[in-house]
């Protein structure tokens, strides 16, 4: 197997994570909906004397440091992308990836949290749209593989 054809199935692999990624919060928002529907009104497990309004604005701030935080974990992995052997280059590129859709799925977990504890949809959906947004923002893109290759 050749450098390309390397590149090229690493590639589509971390397409068909990524996707699965994206795809989980699909599953997220069918959970939440599901649970509205069948304990309506559904108001959290926590009541609101007891849940703290401050957890709620430290789950948005890490969601939006998330924007700042992404980029340099990922240029941590990917600065060592030179000094690796080639046949090594492909499985970082695919790690880094992988490593990058768990910290963008970050904020819908925690918003799977809020809504859980509070039963706020408004606060799961905004932050479960802060996740969609990261995962297309860092969707892998061939263009930008090859470019790092080239680098190397």
């Amino acid at each position: 197997m050749d450098k390309d054809s390397g590149l090229q199935s690493g590639f589509k692999t971390a397409v068909i994570i990524s996707a699965a990624f994206i795809g989980t919060l699909f599953i997220y928002a069918l959970v939440a909906d599901f649970i509205k529907r069948i304990d309506s009104p559904f108001m959290g497990f926590v009541s609101g004397t007891e849940f703290p309004s401050s957890t709620r604005y430290v789950f948005y701030a890490i969601s939006f440091l998330l924007f700042v935080l992404i980029p340099k974990i990922r240029r941590l992995f990917l600065d060592r992308l030179p000094s690796l052997k080639p046949d090594r280059r492909t499985p970082l590129l695919i790690k880094t990836q992988i490593i990058t859709n768990a910290l963008c799925e970050l904020p819908a977990n925690l918003g799977l949290v809020l809504f859980l504890l509070n039963g706020s949809g408004r606060d799961f959906y905004l932050l479960l749209g802060i996740s969609l947004v990261l995962l297309l923002i860092f969707f892998p893109r061939l263009s930008i593989w090859n470019d790092l290759m080239s680098r190397s």
